[in-house]
């Protein structure tokens, strides 16, 4: 079970949003290319609705393709955040695989939580 009482705790000053961290399946990060198009026009229809908060790809540390990315969605629930996500055509094709994290996004950094709100 959820625990409401940090949710509630969290948003006065936090926007839950759901994070999707999305990686190879293999090891080739040029496989992404084959359906880089279709992905990228994925996203903008996702941008165009409103769900899309951002968005990129992910270099290796020498600044290499990785073939790796990242995108946050504003949506209703974690259930909807992974069916958008299955709906990736990066994630259909067998090329990424896609994990959704909720996300709480702090909106105002000039309060910060008092540690004793969250019960350990």
């Amino acid at each position: 079970m959820a625990d409401t009482s940090r949710q509630l705790k969290l948003s006065d000053n936090h926007e839950l949003l759901y994070f999707v961290d999305t990686r190879l399946a293999g090891g080739d990060p040029h496989a992404i290319f084959g359906v880089l198009h279709e992905h990228l026009g994925f996203l903008s229809n996702l941008a165009a609705e409103g769900k899309l908060v951002f968005a990129g790809p992910l270099d290796t540390a020498t600044g290499a393709n990785s073939g790796n990315g990242i995108y946050a969605l504003r949506v209703a629930s974690l259930a909807e955040a992974q069916a958008v996500v299955a709906q990736d055509p990066l994630h259909k094709a067998g090329i990424r695989i896609g994990h959704v994290s909720p996300w709480h996004r702090k909106k105002d950094w000039s309060v910060l939580p008092d540690p004793q709100d969250f019960p350990e």
